[in-house]
């Protein structure tokens, strides 16, 4: 129920914007440990916060929090204080395994379209970047159903 500011408004749900803001925090935290190698470090024995910090001198607080914010994602478990792989990450996060995407996770997570998803919208539709918005394949653009090629 959406609470009032006054007996005639009513203040909107925050919900959506909630979401959208955990949304950040996910990408980042998992951007951090891509950056980080994190899954390498624990692959080689590197399984607790302060082992971590040991070996990489690294903050203690900050390396329990990301460790943590990875079990919330899935991509670690957890029994104590060791940390072990899951499947997932084992298989596409360990940079020695042929089957890494990390480098091609980390690019997604940087990506914004150079910019230029809200130059879509604030130049006239005749000087949009012609490199962005094509016929074909990609997410739908904003104007005369152009694509957007990511």
């Amino acid at each position: 129920m959406a609470s009032k500011v006054n007996s005639n408004q009513e203040i909107p749900k925050k919900e959506i914007i909630g979401d959208l803001e955990y949304s950040f925090f996910r990408v980042g935290a998992f951007r951090a440990a891509i950056e980080l190698r994190l899954w390498e470090k624990i692959a080689a024995g590197e399984d607790t916060a302060a082992k971590i910090v040991e070996y990489e001198g690294w903050d203690l607080a900050g390396t329990r929090l990301l460790l943590d914010a990875m079990c919330s994602l899935e991509l670690l478990s957890k029994a104590g204080d060791r940390y072990a792989l899951v499947p997932e990450a084992a298989f596409y996060l360990v940079p020695e395994k042929p089957t890494y995407i990390g480098d091609m996770l980390l690019y997604e997570c940087h990506w914004d379209g150079n910019d230029q998803f809200s130059d879509t919208t604030s130049l006239p539709s005749t000087a949009q970047p012609r490199a962005l918005l094509r016929s074909g394949s990609g997410l739908t653009g904003a104007t005369n159903s152009s694509k957007i090629i990511v």
